[in-house]
């Protein structure tokens, strides 16, 4: 159902749908939009990390999505072909609502007449909570491409869009549109807190200072953005308050279940403002000597009377000197100002404060210039705009960090399955560059959602870049003559992302073993590798919700055994030599197991020839802060003669590392030549009285530069556990 009906009609109605010049709503969202920003959690490091996003958040990656044809804002932040950070991105969003002029029609909510939208002659638009969110099925405007709805789809494809971040319609432009959205639903919840869009009270500044009916412009919003010549800007009311502001969720987590819950009902922001404030066209009024609230409005109550002279109405500050000559003028006019007042009641918190300058009865006029009439009349001015600001900006921010907070508050926890290895090939088999690799992941995932169950689907997501200059020999890594450093890293993130699978988990519940099976592969040779799982359906009372879990995982990791015991280090000649008991190592096994756990294979050699060697891969865990993590690996082998164990303990996981600062890019855990191969981690049997020194001690025995060389295609198979196969 179009509930917007002007279109071509009178003059009035179609004035009213023509883009306004708004310079004080650019300025007051684009500021509000700010602190918004400092105040969610998406300003902190956790949230950053579980989204997946702490690298490049504050990066100047993203561009808008103009909301016309007619893109212009009056902010050279939010230029259409500008790059942006997603922080400026929001903010851009919130000025971008007003864009074209007639989204503004839909920027109202009266709670106290069934929750009606702008309702003024032929002028209807949507109520607010109906366009900001499109939730109700049967109240949906196709022409409303940024509402919460919107930006829940967008953020699901700013997860799980496949290939380079940087495509026409991939990640990047995703995650634009993601707090682009946010943006523009923020900004209703700051108009929710200005009484004109709660109580249907029409204003349009198209036409300036000149007051034509519906183009009456706003006084409280000219006060608010510091364009009245008086201190009551903004930025200046969050600065003062900026300390005390809260987020209303997740604090009040038990109040807000739904989107919606944050804009309309008890504890909604518009009831808050409509039923505290009056407006410029809902003012008090003076019936036969009795003050009384709005014919059409119970609430809020005239409370309090308290008359002053024009000095004190006015201190700290001086008198203005029109009002000053004026009064001092021989026509002896009543000057003093009748300041009228209620109780500011907030069921969110259960408390109720004094607002002493809710209006203002006076000979004075809206803008405080001459004397509109020589008796009192009401009429709002910035006196009592100053005193609103105190209850309403704050409450502007705080509903506002309170939707991002709620959007983003999915949270789930990833941890290695029991087997200990996420991840698990064979290096003979996936070998070859960029095409070969990891296409079956073992994880454990469990909902941590305070007081919310999930119930709907998952899928695994591997987020990557590419080791450019890597080789089979693995002589393209960090220490290998063909890694060429930071110009080995390929310049786009891209992505991997297995098909849905069911989930179902209660809040806090246990960790979940799944296997995600991957139609592509993640190569061989990636690099920042991240591990996502992304959750969609219900989410507590929230249908089409989206979490994400993301982990720093490790690059894969390289571990290689070889059977050695075909020659033997003469320490006299400082040479390997021929050995000539030389035999097979039988079943060797590797794991991936801490002690006290058993030790578990889960890959195997029946047999290894002298001479022979073989190499597996594994994706492991990184630190929770980046740190490399300490992996354990066991192998174990026996010969004919002896009892061959080797168990190496803990061992640094490699990882490429960009140091801060600086164009550096290496390998922390660097190759080393083993035999004519370039190794990570290099298990090599021989007898006891042959045996390698663990310290690689001297150098010739840890390079083994004079054993005969051997290849990558002589390498044996391994044998994987079936389930890291695909």
């Amino acid at each position: 159902m179009n509930r917007f009906l002007a279109s071509s009609c009178a003059f009035v109605a179609c004035l009213a749908t023509a883009p306004a010049t708004q310079a004080y709503e650019i300025d007051t969202h684009w500021i509000l939009t700010l602190a918004v920003y400092q105040k969610s959690d998406i300003f902190g490091l956790s949230l950053r990390k579980q989204l997946g996003i702490d690298e490049f958040l504050d990066d100047r990656l993203f561009k808008l999505t103009p909301t016309s044809t007619w893109f212009g804002t009056g902010r050279k932040e939010c230029d259409e072909k500008a790059f942006l950070s997603l922080r400026e991105v929001l903010a851009c969003g919130a000025v971008l609502e007003d864009i074209p002029g007639d989204r503004s029609l839909h920027h109202f909510y009266d709670p106290a007449h069934q929750g009606q939208g702008l309702t003024a002659g032929v002028l209807h638009g949507w109520p607010s909570p109906d366009w900001a969110l499109q939730d109700d099925p049967n109240a949906r405007d196709d022409r409303q491409l940024y509402s919460y709805r919107h930006a829940r789809q967008y953020f699901y494809d700013a997860l799980t869009s496949e290939g380079p971040a940087n495509a026409v319609g991939g990640r990047n432009q995703a995650w634009a549109l993601t707090f682009q959205t946010l943006g523009m639903i923020v900004h209703h919840l700051q108009d929710q807190a200005q009484p004109q869009h709660t109580r249907n009270d029409l204003h349009n500044d198209w036409l300036g200072e000149i007051d034509l009916g519906p183009f009456h412009p706003s006084r409280y919003e000219k006060y608010t953005a510091g364009l009245t010549g008086v201190s009551g800007a903004v930025q200046s009311v969050i600065d003062r308050a900026f300390g005390d502001i809260r987020p209303v969720f997740p604090e009040h987590r038990s109040r807000f279940k739904k989107p919606r819950d944050l804009f309309v009902g008890t504890f909604g922001i518009g009831v808050f403002t409509n039923s505290s404030f009056v407006s410029e066209g809902t003012n008090f009024r003076n019936e036969s000597g009795a003050v009384k609230p709005h014919a059409e409005f119970p609430l809020p109550l005239p409370e309090f009377v308290e008359e002053q002279s024009i000095a004190e109405a006015f201190a700290p500050d001086a008198v203005p000197t029109g009002i000053a000559l004026l009064c001092s003028s021989p026509l002896n006019l009543p000057c003093n100002m009748k300041f009228h007042g209620n109780w500011v009641r907030d069921p969110l918190i259960s408390a109720s404060v004094e607002n002493r300058r809710a209006s203002t009865e006076s000979i004075f006029d809206e803008d405080l210039k001459g004397p509109a009439v020589t008796q009192r009349m009401f009429a709002l001015n910035q006196l009592n705009f100053r005193d609103a600001h105190v209850h309403l900006v704050p409450r502007a921010v705080a509903y506002s960090a309170g939707l991002v907070n709620y959007f983003f508050r999915g949270r789930m926890e990833i941890a290695k399955p029991a087997d200990g290895v996420y991840a698990l090939v064979d290096h003979k088999t996936q070998k070859c560059k960029d095409t070969c690799g990891f296409d079956k992941v073992k994880l454990r995932v469990r909902n941590t959602t305070p007081g919310e169950d999930m119930t709907g689907h998952v899928r695994a997501v591997l987020k990557f870049r590419r080791n450019t200059c890597y080789r089979e020999d693995l002589s393209g890594d960090a220490g290998g003559p063909n890694f060429l450093g930071f110009s080995c890293r390929s310049d786009q993130e891209e992505a991997v992302v297995s098909p849905l699978q069911p989930f179902t988990g209660a809040s806090g519940g246990p960790l979940q073993e799944l296997t995600f099976v991957f139609d592509s592969v993640l190569p061989i040779n990636a690099t920042d590798v991240l591990l996502q799982v992304v959750f969609t359906g219900r989410l507590g009372a929230e249908d089409d919700a989206v979490a994400v879990a993301t982990r720093n995982i490790s690059e894969p990791v390289h571990v290689a055994v070889s059977n050695d015991t075909d020659m033997l280090w003469d320490p006299y000649a400082s040479t390997y030599r021929p050995n000539g008991p030389a035999e097979p190592l039988l079943d060797i096994q590797v794991g991936f197991l801490k002690p006290p756990l058993a030790f578990k294979p889960l890959a195997s050699l029946s047999s290894l020839a002298p001479a022979g060697h073989a190499q597996l891969a594994f994706l492991t865990d990184m630190g929770e802060q980046g740190e490399l993590h300490e992996e354990y690996v066991e192998l174990r082998g026996w010969s004919r003669r002896y009892t061959l164990v080797l168990p190496r303990g803990d061992q640094p996981v490699p990882e490429f590392v960009l140091v801060p600062g600086t164009a550096i890019y290496y390998r922390s855990g660097p190759v080393a030549l083993r035999r004519g191969v370039y190794r990570w981690y290099h298990y090599s049997f021989h007898y006891p009285e042959g045996s390698l020194d663990d310290l690689c001690v001297p150098a010739e025995v840890c390079r083994q530069e004079t054993m005969p060389p051997l290849t990558p295609g002589s390498a044996s198979e391994f044998i994987i556990d079936s389930s890291y196969k695909k």
